[in-house]
């Protein structure tokens, strides 16, 4: 009888895990339209300039991905366009992976299942190809850091050091150093590394895929703490129906 509270917890939990990926596949058939609006990626090569989140969104992390895709790209049929539809489930899965369990690797495969499933019994005019997951770190983490949340940084309040320098008679305000913002071309370096890793550079480069969308999520669960900042990216991919069962033929 001690173990009832234990088996209802667990229950309990199962049936919210249902409900969330019961309401994702709702939201997700939402807006899996018949008919995409797709248009022009419009990306920019890095600067030298730092990237700050908190001040200024993730507007540069979304050209600079925008501009990798394109220099990736290889098709003899299409041009690469950003797809709404594709971008709208992006910002939903996205949603769900930084939800209240965490970012686990088996809630993105359990999202990419379900998102499977939805376009195998829809009529859009396109198919869905894969889904990519992967974080970015913000600030320059390769040296040892600790946080301090009385910090005068303004920024996320990390600093260089091992631990937070104690105050002294000779020295009663010691210095501290506070960790640097990753720069464009860092994070464009970083980029480049994790798309290549996840295998959808080669997917890219396949001429395979017709459109894409992504979403740039900042992971407030790794702001402000002993942790190094992070936004979370979601890239799916996708090409036009008619394609995709082609060369399912092909490699049958």
């Amino acid at each position: 009888m001690k173990r009832l509270p234990g088996l209802i917890i667990i229950c309990l939990l199962s049936v919210k895990a249902r409900t969330q990926i019961s309401t994702f596949v709702q939201e997700a058939r939402y807006h899996l339209e018949d008919f995409d609006s797709c248009y022009a990626l419009e990306g920019r090569s890095s600067t030298t300039s730092e990237v700050n989140v908190l001040a200024d969104s993730v507007t540069a992390i979304e050209e600079l991905m925008q501009y990798s895709f394109l220099q990736k790209y290889k098709s003899n049929v299409d041009t690469l366009q950003q797809s709404l539809v594709l971008t709208h489930l992006s910002q939903i899965a996205v949603r769900r992976i930084n939800g209240i369990n965490g970012a686990k690797p088996e809630k993105m495969q359990q999202i990419k299942r379900k998102l499977f499933r939805v376009f195998r019994s829809a009529r859009s005019s396109f198919g869905l190809i894969n889904v990519y997951s992967f974080d970015l770190e913000l600030v320059n983490t390769s040296t040892y850091f600790y946080y301090d949340k009385n910090g005068a940084d303004g920024g996320f309040n990390l600093y260089k050091g091992k631990r937070k320098p104690k105050a002294t008679k000779e020295d009663p305000e010691p210095e501290t150093e506070a960790l640097k913002l990753q720069t464009e071309t860092e994070l464009f370096t970083q980029l480049e590394q994790k798309l290549r890793r996840s295998g959808c550079s080669r997917e890219l480069q396949s001429g395979l895929v017709s459109c894409v969308g992504y979403a740039v999520v900042p992971n407030k669960k790794t702001f402000f703490r002993k942790k190094t900042p992070t936004v979370k990216v979601v890239v799916i991919t996708g090409t036009r129906r008619l394609r995709l069962v082609k060369e399912r033929h092909k490699s049958a």
